[in-house]
């Protein structure tokens, strides 16, 4: 086989390769990122509060999202954030402030 025979071959494969390739649409989850909420850094003491995924497509935007309180304790996010546990039980993202929880 000569030189050019086998070069034309390889790009062959090369474009049967490069034709399987199904380029990703919008809204079709490529990549997830996971966030964790602890009580501190402290493997011995502290623990993990919360777990929270968001799924991502091609172009950064969020398909889906999940999130879990593991053994949610007032106690613990209030000594975490400084709050006292009434306040500190409501999540921010609702839209309450402090003085309509108070």
């Amino acid at each position: 086989m000569s030189v050019w025979a086998s070069r034309l071959k390889a790009m062959g494969l090369l474009e049967n390769l490069l034709n399987r390739y199904t380029p990703r649409t919008s809204g079709t989850p490529v990549f997830a990122v996971i966030d964790t909420g602890t009580t501190g850094f402290n493997k011995r003491y502290d623990h993990i509060i919360e777990l929270a995924a968001v799924r991502a497509d091609a172009y950064f935007k969020p398909v889906d999202s999940w999130h879990a309180l593991l053994n949610p304790d007032t106690n613990a996010v209030s000594t975490t954030r400084g709050t006292p546990p009434p306040t500190s039980a409501l999540n921010p993202a609702v839209g309450v402030t402090r003085s309509e929880a108070s």
